[in-house]
């Protein structure tokens, strides 16, 4: 199986603090940003996991990530906080990486809109 195939991420979605999908949020309110992933490897895998949001504008509002290690046929639902400033359009799209360090890509980049009254 190619690289990019062996841990792969699904389900982008944004949920509240318990891991409840919202369909909605309000700006000045925290969300979580979460993708699925699952290391189809038969040993493990380092990764980053980095989320980035851009407003309206391109602007890039904000920007965190988590590092692990997915054993072999782990499954994993990493997650990062984020607060909408303001009442906007953002898109939000989320890397799995081997490390900062080494930034090899383990899944092509996911991404999703999000908007917040």
């Amino acid at each position: 199986m190619p690289q990019l195939e062996k841990v792969p991420a699904a389900n982008l979605r944004i949920a509240d603090a318990s891991g409840q999908s919202l369909d909605a949020i309000s700006a000045g309110r925290q969300v979580q940003i979460i993708s699925d992933v699952k290391n189809y490897w038969d040993r493990t895998q380092a990764f980053v996991y980095l989320v980035q949001v851009q407003d309206s504008d391109g602007f890039t509002a904000a920007l965190g990530g988590i590092s692990g290690i997915l054993e072999a046929g782990q499954s994993f639902s990493p997650a990062v906080s984020w607060m909408p400033s303001k009442a906007d359009a953002y898109d939000a799209t989320a890397f799995l990486w081997e490390s900062v360090d080494n930034p090899v890509a383990l899944l092509p980049p996911v991404s999703t809109a999000i908007t917040a009254s």
